[in-house]
């Protein structure tokens, strides 16, 4: 692999990192929303469940789409770095 192979696939992993990041906090945000309105929602077992059920979803979602905005920045950078 030449520097320019490596320049054009650091952008192209950083634009796809990005894009899956913001599509995550999306489902983040989703997934609170759902949240929100199972606990205004009168508690049983079922509701319970699915309280616990989206509070894990909207966490999990969160930390991976913060995990991919920062390989996004590293990606981003390494773009730079390599453009000289």
């Amino acid at each position: 692999m030449t520097s320019t192979d490596l320049h054009d696939l650091s952008l192209s992993l950083a634009i796809v990192a990005g894009g899956l990041s913001v599509v995550l906090h999306g489902m983040a945000w989703q997934a609170r929303r759902r949240l929100r309105a199972s606990l205004k929602i009168q508690l049983t077992e079922a509701v319970e469940e699915l309280t616990q059920r989206w509070e894990g979803r909207a966490a999990l979602w969160h930390s991976i789409g913060l995990a991919l905005s920062l390989v996004s920045i590293l990606c981003v950078a390494a773009w730079l770095l390599l453009r000289q």
